[in-house]
């Protein structure tokens, strides 16, 4: 059995189609973010509903993966252009719609990756793939097994629910934390003198105050470019400090939440700690690995630690003492390099 093109864009469709069919769009009303979002829920909810009701014996390679590899293909690249405007449109409107979209998509994730019927055909195609296996499609199909123990469905009922309800409570957190760090409005105020170094285009764009001081939000566009040009260290160090505080109190509540709901998910799997639950699938696989590589590396010697530190500390003077630091610079290399000889 294969599932009726059309429903999903195919890997060969959209590389076909690229001329013609961009997905791709920054330019969404509120409402047509909100429809989108219904619609492309509805839409990779019927391909997986299609599989899930294929009955066991009769899932095969032709039937499952590829639909699923669709399904994703097109769930993410749809995605993008919903949940990204929170990031960066000007329009509050648009940017609580994405949010909430966010929202709905996020609950969507949880409720695909915990179904029960597509881990067991997933299990039942992945012993047919022992004796007939293809490299690609095994591959795929052995990833999306691991996922599924991930999360716990090949244990009982009662933890697959528990997890489930967790993992929704820690999307829903993580995405309040990310709202609160978007609709943060806190601004400095500094003078012209305190913004040395920073180009007129910079000072022209941002608000004044009654006084005729400048504000600089905490926004990347004020932050970043201050960050690396402005010659006073103690606004870098204002702005600094201020940029990593950003909703301390509203956010370390949500991260204190987040800590102890992520512990938890990881206990209910059999895990030690969420550090392990997160490294298995990645290359350290376990915390103690991580913990050793860390060790390992603070004991090996480093013979151009003085050049560093005088490179970092030049970046951080004022350009007028640049060339007297690059001086400094050649001077210690030319130094460590003799050493170096020397030593050989």
């Amino acid at each position: 059995m294969k599932f009726p093109q059309g429903s999903v864009r195919s890997t060969r469709d959209c590389s076909q189609a690229e001329n013609s069919w961009n997905p791709l769009r920054w330019d969404l009303s509120p409402d047509e973010i909100r429809t989108v979002t219904d619609t492309l829920i509805a839409r990779v909810k019927k391909v997986y509903d299609d599989v899930g009701s294929l009955h066991i014996e009769t899932v095969s390679a032709e039937n499952m993966p590829e639909a699923l590899a669709n399904a994703k293909l097109d769930y993410a690249s749809s995605r993008h252009i919903l949940d990204f405007p929170q990031y960066v449109c000007p329009n509050k409107e648009v940017r609580s719609a994405s949010t909430e979209a966010d929202k709905k998509l996020s609950e969507f994730d949880v409720e695909i990756s915990m179904r029960e019927d597509m881990f067991k055909r997933m299990m039942a195609l992945q012993k047919k793939f022992q004796d007939n296996p293809s490299t690609e499609e095994k591959r795929f199909l052995d990833r999306l097994v691991t996922l599924g123990q991930r999360k716990g469905l090949h244990l009982s009922k009662e933890i697959q629910q528990e997890v489930k309800k967790t993992s929704k409570l820690i999307s829903d957190l993580s995405i309040e934390f990310n709202r609160n760090l978007n609709e943060d409005s806190t601004f400095l105020v500094f003078s012209e003198h305190e913004l040395g170094g920073l180009a007129e285009i910079y000072l022209n764009g941002l608000e004044r105050t009654a006084e005729g001081k400048y504000k600089v939000t905490l926004e990347y566009p004020h932050y970043h470019p201050l960050m690396k040009r402005c010659h006073n260290p103690e606004t870098r160090r204002k702005m600094e400090t201020a940029f990593h505080s950003r909703c301390k109190q509203v956010n370390t509540a949500i991260l204190e939440q987040l800590i102890q709901l992520r512990a938890k998910v990881a206990d209910l799997l059999g895990y030690s700690s969420h550090a392990n639950y997160v490294l298995e699938i990645n290359m350290a696989k376990h915390a103690g690995n991580v913990s050793g590589f860390i060790g390992t590396s603070l004991l090996i010697p480093r013979p151009h630690t003085s050049t560093y530190a005088v490179i970092y500390v030049a970046c951080r003077l004022p350009r007028a003492c640049h060339s007297t630091c690059l001086t400094v610079v050649l001077l210690v290399l030319v130094i460590e390099m003799r050493v170096c000889v020397t030593c050989i």
